[in-house]
């Protein structure tokens, strides 16, 4: 198959030959320095490390990260402004990375990071062997049954008060004989009131009956509890099962 190019520009800006580090032997030795950002302490979303002069070890490079970022409900990025090096480590997981920078200074960002978020780094001057991780599928569920599509009614689906990652929703259900036109709408928002997760809009065809199950993926942030909402509704009977599964934070 022929290569296909499109329409381009030369690069122009000089490209600069930079030391490699993961190879590279420190001359302190092997060592490693460990961190802790607790997000609901930090007063910014963003946290600088200097680890010239600001460590009772001294390091004269930096060659990689072990990030654990399983107790955190933010994606975190890690940033090194001298070779504009970006590393992003998804909420909820840990793994070792290796890093491209030449200097000893580098900022963690958690732009949606909440109380009650943490995030463990250990900063390494050398590349230690791959270390194997298999992320935890621990999950927490939660449910709703029975709630009726033809009252005006909010119900709580997570309790107040907790945080955390919605990984998936599932809806089932059936809805009774209606009229033309009469539906039942179903929203899932949590405790900040303002944040709407899902909504859904829920009808039979005249003179019918319907089953319904729906069952989308969603990966979002909540806060606070979740709680489902029937309403407004013209619908004459009908039931819904709400299922949840979350992590938390």
């Amino acid at each position: 198959m022929p290569v296909v190019i499109p329409p381009f520009t030369q690069y122009q800006a000089p490209l600069q030959p930079l030391r490699g580090l993961w190879n590279a032997q420190p001359k302190e030795g092997d060592r490693f320095a460990n961190a802790e950002i607790d997000w609901s302490v930090s007063t910014k979303t963003a946290v600088q490390f200097q680890l010239s002069g600001n460590s009772p070890v001294a390091f004269s490079q930096i060659a990689g990260l072990y990030i654990d970022n399983s107790n955190c409900g933010s994606s975190v990025e890690f940033l090194f402004p001298d070779t504009a090096f970006s590393l992003t480590v998804p909420a909820n997981e840990q793994a070792l990375f290796p890093v491209i920078t030449n200097a000893l200074m580098f900022y963690a960002i958690a732009l949606l990071s909440q109380p009650g978020d943490r995030t463990v780094i250990q900063i390494l001057n050398s590349m230690p062997p791959p270390i194997p991780l298999t992320p935890s599928s621990t999950q927490v569920s939660a449910q709703i049954a029975g709630l009726s599509l033809n009252a005006v009614a909010t119900v709580n689906l997570v309790a107040a008060g907790l945080s955390g990652n919605l990984r998936s929703l599932s809806l089932n259900g059936w809805a009774g004989a209606t009229a033309a036109g009469q539906q039942a709408q179903l929203s899932v928002f949590d405790g900040t009131g303002s944040n709407v997760i899902y909504i859904a809009f829920i009808g039979a065809p005249n003179g019918g009956m319907l089953q319904f199950e729906m069952d989308p993926l969603i990966g979002c942030r909540f806060e606070n509890g979740l709680l489902a909402n029937i309403g407004p509704t013209t619908m004459n009977s009908g039931r819904i099962t709400v299922n949840a599964y979350y992590t938390s934070p």
